[in-house]
């Protein structure tokens, strides 16, 4: 995976978001970015100890700020098999989907 993007995800600062947001946005670098996402989950599923809070709050801002095609990918995915990480995920999209929805 990319480091650049492992980075991103493991700093999660303003200017990562917005690196993020382009690799989500652009239809070339899309499903790697996605599967960059999805690494990332599965990095912290093999290890010792979980940081579910960050995962979260990636769930979270990709649900507020990303296209429904991406959310749902995600979603699907962190669904397809039982762990933590995983779980952490979902928790993070479904809070963030229940937040976009009430300020529509």
């Amino acid at each position: 995976m990319s480091n650049a993007i492992m980075q991103c995800l493991a700093n999660f600062r303003p200017s990562d978001r917005k690196l993020l947001s382009l690799e989500l946005g652009t239809e070339n670098s899309r499903d790697f970015a996605i599967l960059s996402i999805k690494e990332f989950v599965v990095r912290w599923e093999r290890a010792d100890w979980l940081d579910s809070g960050s995962i979260s709050r990636i769930g979270r801002w990709l649900a507020a700020h990303q296209p429904a095609e991406v959310v749902g990918q995600l979603l699907d995915w962190a669904n397809s098999a039982a762990s933590a990480a995983r779980s952490a995920l979902v928790e993070g999209i479904e809070e963030g989907l229940r937040r976009r929805s009430s300020h529509e």
